[in-house]
């Protein structure tokens, strides 16, 4: 069992204890070895933001797709593949800024 949040019990009185695969315990201490993370709990957190962007471009696609269902139900597999790649390039621009 890894307690990746043993550093931030101090900030955060409530703590939590995960248990985690072998290979993804080995992963957060790759992680912290880089010097670019203060603690486990900061490791898990940006994976756990990248996982909130993740779900929100899903849904941004999702709604893009509607949407043009909405204005052409005939629509082709060439303009949807168009409107992923674009949902996917908007999405990029946006972790850019």
């Amino acid at each position: 069992m890894t307690e990746i949040d043993r550093p931030l019990q101090n900030a955060y009185p409530w703590g939590m204890n995960v248990d985690l695969r072998p290979e993804l315990e080995q992963l957060i201490e790759r992680k912290l070895a880089t010097g670019h993370y203060a603690d486990r709990g900061s490791v898990i957190e940006e994976a756990l933001e990248l996982m909130r962007e993740q779900d929100n471009a899903m849904v941004e696609l999702r709604e893009a797709l509607t949407a043009a269902h909405r204005r052409n139900a005939d629509l082709n597999p060439e303009e949807a593949e168009a409107l992923v790649e674009d949902a996917v390039r908007k999405h990029r621009q946006s972790q850019q800024h």
